[in-house]
């Protein structure tokens, strides 16, 4: 096991980076609630993708992965990096330490920041826009001041014990106490030529597993939960919550039997309705969601109350839309994927009351 550091020697490295903190002003809201006209600060520019927001578990860092062209690559590779909690320049960023930049690309779109400074995340590495190609994955943990020397904990692309499928990925991945990381792992359905594939879709058999950091051995499988996604860890509750068919269901944070919490609203003028994003924690939900409606695709970002009813933050036609979500510990901070019609990806911080 690396040697680890707390967050405050990960910020004092102060890497280079573009300033993430200028705000853009925001379509108007309509409605009445307390969340309605709130205006978002933009937090990254990537010409390319800036996406999957996890917050650390003491709320100071937002982790993110996004794009990284070096001269002469083909393909960009894909990095961490930790934002602070109102956006600024990058407080740190992680690439991998590999050889060969010109003729494969590395993929790290996940991770996960202990408060001790241990750093989790997958790597995959393989080439074109298929993520991952099926050459190589594995998990990894190492010193969050620098990744030089990673301990490597289990291979993705191949078997586990007590696993259903092949686990491709881990994603959402969490510290639920020190030293024990859980989340969802995920095998990705293969199906088309490497060119054309998404790598952030295409997602099955998804099942919700912990590891202990300092023991070695395979995943734990807490729950078996397939097709789902968005995987949100509320501390305040001590369940995770997911996405599957278009509902929300919730599972304690030791696994077991899911439980439904909502469904997305269906009707004659509601065509194609589903959940493109989901965050929890200190006991608030936070849902994106889009629906077809009279060739219109509508667009919504809002607070789901208690009584099932939808709380609007944000709503468009067609665009912007808004995919994966992260809500700060103390459920204040919403950081949220947002596309713009030219299809570019970046990320938003919402400040809720």
């Amino acid at each position: 096991m690396p040697a680890r550091r707390g967050l405050a020697a990960v910020a004092a490295l102060a890497l280079a980076g573009c300033s993430h903190s200028a705000p853009f002003t925001a379509p108007d809201a309509t409605g009445t609630s307390p969340f309605a006209g709130l205006v978002p600060a933009r937090l990254t520019y990537d010409a390319g993708a800036d996406i999957h927001p996890q917050w650390t578990g003491d709320g100071a860092a937002l982790l993110y992965s996004f794009e990284r062209h070096l001269p002469g690559a083909e393909f960009p590779d894909r990095c961490l990096g930790a934002l602070p909690p109102t956006g600024g320049q990058r407080l740190a960023e992680w690439c991998w330490p590999g050889h060969e930049e010109w003729t494969r690309r590395d993929g790290i779109e996940a991770g996960a920041l202990g408060n001790d400074g241990t750093l989790f995340f997958v790597h995959h590495y393989g080439a074109g826009e298929k993520q991952p190609n099926p050459h190589r994955g594995s998990a990894y943990v190492a010193d969050s001041a620098g990744i030089g020397t990673p301990t490597r904990l289990l291979d993705m692309l191949v078997p586990h014990p007590g696993a259903s499928a092949r686990w491709d990925y881990i994603l959402a991945p969490v510290f639920t106490a020190p030293g024990t990381i859980t989340g969802l792992a995920a095998a990705v359905r293969i199906d088309q030529p490497c060119p054309t594939w998404g790598w952030d879709r295409g997602y099955s058999v998804l099942e919700l597993v912990r590891r202990d950091l300092t023991t070695p051995g395979s995943m734990e499988v807490l729950a078996r939960i397939g097709r789902a996604a968005f995987l949100s860890w509320d501390r305040s509750s001590g369940r995770f919550f997911f996405a599957r068919d278009g509902r929300i269901e919730t599972v304690p944070t030791e696994g077991g039997e899911a439980a439904m919490v909502w469904q997305v609203p269906r009707s004659a003028d509601r065509e194609d309705a589903a959940l493109t994003g989901l965050a929890a924690a200190a006991g608030r939900l936070v849902i994106s969601q889009r629906w077809s409606e009279h060739g219109e695709v509508r667009n919504q970002l809002g607070v789901l109350a208690s009584d099932g009813t939808i709380q609007e933050i944000a709503s468009s036609v067609n665009y912007p839309r808004w995919g994966r979500l992260a809500l700060s510990p103390d459920g204040r901070r919403l950081a949220v994927e947002r596309r713009d019609a030219n299809g570019e990806r970046d990320l938003y911080l919402y400040e809720l009351p």
